[in-house]
């Protein structure tokens, strides 16, 4: 990995941690450095994460349509290189949306599709907050 590549990832966790202290503005500047530098380097990797941060930020903002376009450009950009880990991730945002926008059998297709992926790759179902979390409403 690069520095350049590890300055993105970098950049990615801290528009995550900016996102969970509801530091949306901070949040969105570091997602969109993230997203900039790794689309000019070419790491798809850390694009796909921008992404998903993005979308989760568009998310907490309420600005559904902006968070289903990169949730859907995440999930796509993850699939085509192969990351079912980072596409089931992705899965439980899409989810997560689809629960704001009141649509619950759109968000448990989505839940269960994900936590399937989660067991395909070996992961016990239902161990992460995002279950938790949904089981809970």
């Amino acid at each position: 990995m690069t520095n350049r590549q590890i300055e993105g990832r970098f950049l990615g966790f801290l528009a995550k941690a900016y996102l969970l202290l509801g530091r949306l503005d901070e949040a969105r500047r570091a997602a969109g450095r993230s997203l900039e530098l790794c689309r000019t380097i070419g790491f798809a990797y850390g694009v796909g994460l921008a992404e998903r941060n993005l979308g989760r930020l568009a998310l907490a903002a309420g600005t559904h349509a902006e968070a289903a376009t990169h949730l859907a450009t995440a999930r796509d950009l993850f699939a085509g290189m192969g990351s079912p880990h980072e596409v089931a991730r992705t899965t439980l945002a899409l989810a997560a949306l689809a629960h704001a926008r009141g649509d619950t059998a759109q968000a448990a297709a989505l839940l269960d599709e994900a936590r399937a992926a989660f067991q395909a790759l070996g992961m016990p179902a239902g161990s992460g907050l995002a279950f938790r979390h949904f089981r809970q409403r």
